[in-house]
């Protein structure tokens, strides 16, 4: 090993040294993410962590895609780092590889960002519709106040999955906790319409 690292040139072992650690970080947020304990965050520049746009918050967007973030400078210094070491192999100089190494960092880590942006959608697809639950029937959880006076909560089976919703009723009596309902519409995003099912 003391071998190979003496036999590399002074420029190699700087990209080296970039490589090493930065593909050691690499393959620790593959397997976590693999094992479902990577997220899909990364640590914003204020140092907030930030679960929702796997990117800093106030990184640079270019069509909704954000560059700066802990998995890009990740694939910048892993792809960059191991240009630099094997560029010169191929008898290219030392300027040359400094400049086809930066440039490619640079398109791996957009790559990645492009990877992550499509990788969200896919996710943000799967989201639950409140439409869905249309016509179901649901579990008041927390009192729904009569005549749309206030708000409550309901338990309703949607895309297979129990979810909790806010809930309105146009009845004239409240609806109480464990009581049935019958969802009827949709206000806003995310509230439900519900009433009595004895109605």
């Amino acid at each position: 090993m003391i071998e190979l690292w003496n036999s590399l040139s002074s420029l190699q072992q700087i990209f080296c040294c970039f490589a090493l650690p930065a593909t050691l970080v690499l393959i620790i947020q593959t397997v976590l993410l693999l094992m479902g304990l990577g997220g899909d965050g990364d640590t914003d520049f204020d140092g907030d962590f930030d679960g929702d746009d796997a990117g800093f918050t106030d990184a640079p967007d270019i069509s909704g895609i954000r560059l700066f973030t802990v998995r890009g400078f990740v694939s910048f210094f892993t792809v960059a780092g191991w240009l630099g070491v094997a560029l010169p192999y191929s008898g290219i100089n030392d300027v040359v590889t400094v400049a086809i190494s930066i440039i490619g960092g640079f398109i791996a880590l957009f790559l990645t960002a492009l990877a992550f942006k499509a990788m969200l959608k896919l996710q943000d697809s799967g989201n639950i519709d409140p439409a869905n639950a249309i016509g179901k029937t649901a579990s008041v959880y927390i009192r729904v106040p009569a005549a749309r006076s206030g708000s409550g909560k309901v338990m309703v089976t949607v895309q297979e999955r129990l979810t909790e919703f806010a809930a309105v009723t146009d009845g004239e009596t409240d609806l109480l906790p464990q009581q049935a309902v019958t969802v009827t519409g949709v206000l806003g995003n995310d509230t439900l319409i519900v009433s009595d099912i004895a109605e």
